[in-house]
């Protein structure tokens, strides 16, 4: 039996948003770049997927080859904002570039990070 891969949310809101559906986990990839003017959309886009009881989200960072505060606000609201709805937050596939910055701000030390999209989607503890 094959588990059905998380739903996903388009953050950079060019493309639609796709869902898969095991569980309340939203999979919300993140877009290459991600600056102070479009941070408001993506902090708006998390809290109405917690609205909806969406609390446990992961954030895909695979695409991202840039980051500022910009991101890391998204990320810090997206964690604060499940935690505050009794959920949680983690990242997923992390960029060298996001790698660097996550362990230089201890983001590491909050969030579980994943390599694996599958184990995300089930909030297994990564290997």
């Amino acid at each position: 039996m094959t588990t059905a891969p998380a739903p996903r949310i388009d953050a950079g809101l060019s493309m639609p948003a796709t869902h898969r559906a095991p569980g309340a986990v939203e999979i919300i990839e993140l877009p290459q770049r991600l600056d102070a003017a479009s941070a408001p959309a993506r902090r708006e886009l998390i809290g109405a997927q917690v609205a909806r009881g969406r609390t446990c989200l992961v954030f895909d960072l695979s695409a991202v080859d840039f980051s500022d505060s910009s991101r890391l606000s998204v990320l810090v609201t997206g964690l604060n904002t499940a935690r505050a709805a009794g959920g949680d937050s983690a990242l997923l596939r992390l960029s060298p570039v996001m790698q660097r910055m996550i362990e230089l701000t201890r983001l590491h030390q909050s969030l579980v990070i994943f390599d694996d999209v599958d184990a995300a989607a089930l909030g297994a503890p990564p290997a």
